[in-house]
C-alpha cells in the first residue's frame, strides 16, 4: 500500500474543540441546575447540529420555555473563551512533519463550516500546510455519508487505498470507511465513550504510534 495522503478530520483530531463545546453546555445546564450526561451529548459527535440540540433538551428537562437564541449565544460565548488557547492535538505535528518528508499530500474533510477551520488556521499558522481542505460547503451531506471524504479524494486526484483517513467520531469513522479509506480512530475526551470499533485502528492519541510505525502495520 503506497500512502499518498493523510486526510484528517478536524475538531477533535487536529483541535480539541469538541471537549470546549460539551463543556460550555454542560456550564449552562449546571447553572440551571440540570446535568448533561457526555454520554447524551456525545452521538451528535461528527455530525451536523441536527442530531442533537442542547437547547431544546434543556427546556425539556426543565418543563419550561427556555429562550434558545440567548443559550447558543451564550453557549458560543464560554466555548469561544475555552478554545481560544487550544493546540494541536498530540502527535499532530509530528504526522505533519512525517508527511512533509515523504510527500505525502495533507487534507482536511470536516463537517464544520469553513470559517471556523479559518478561525484555528490563523490561530495556529497552519493554513499553508493543507493544500486540500473539504467542508461542509462542499457537499450536501455531511458525515456519516462518504461525501466529504469522496470530494477530497477527488480533489487529492487519487485513489481511496492511496489514503489513510484519522477521525474521533463514530460517523465519521462510518464517511471515511464508506469511502473505502483505512481508517486511525483518536479515543479523546468525547470520543472514548463511544463506540469506534469500525474503524482499522484505535489509538488513544497520535503520539502513541509514529508515522512510520503507522505506515509500517498497514496491510500489503
Amino acid at each position: 500500500m503506497i500512502i499518498k495522503a493523510f486526510i484528517f478530520d478536524f475538531d477533535g483530531v487536529i483541535v480539541d474543540t469538541e471537549t470546549c463545546e460539551y463543556t460550555a453546555w454542560k456550564m449552562i445546564y449546571e447553572d440551571k441546575g440540570a446535568q448533561l450526561p457526555i454520554e447524551t451529548w456525545a452521538p451528535c459527535l461528527g455530525t451536523s447540529n441536527d442530531a442533537f440540540d442542547p437547547a431544546i433538551h434543556l427546556e425539556k428537562i426543565l418543563g419550561k420555555p427556555q429562550n434558545h437564541h440567548e443559550l447558543w449565544s451564550l453557549h458560543r460565548k464560554i466555548a469561544d473563551r475555552l478554545v481560544q488557547n487550544q493546540p494541536l492535538q498530540p502527535g499532530v505535528s509530528d504526522y505533519i512533519g512525517y508527511a512533509q518528508n515523504m510527500g505525502i499530500r495533507l487534507a482536511i474533510a470536516s463537517t464544520s463550516d469553513r470559517p471556523w477551520i479559518q478561525r484555528h488556521f490563523d490561530r495556529l499558522q497552519i493554513e499553508h500546510l493543507f493544500p486540500v481542505v473539504i467542508t461542509s460547503e462542499f457537499v450536501t451531506r455531511v458525515k456519516p455519508f462518504p461525501d466529504l471524504y469522496l470530494t477530497a479524494l477527488s480533489h487529492l486526484n487519487i485513489r481511496s487505498d492511496e489514503a489513510i483517513a484519522f477521525e474521533d467520531s463514530p460517523h465519521g469513522i462510518s464517511a471515511a470507511r464508506s469511502a473505502g479509506i483505512y481508517t486511525v480512530a483518536l479515543r479523546t475526551p468525547i470520543s472514548q465513550v463511544l463506540d469506534q470499533s469500525h474503524a482499522n485502528l484505535v489509538l488513544n492519541s497520535l503520539a502513541d504510534l509514529s508515522p512510520q510505525g503507522l505506515i509500517q502495520s498497514l496491510p500489503n
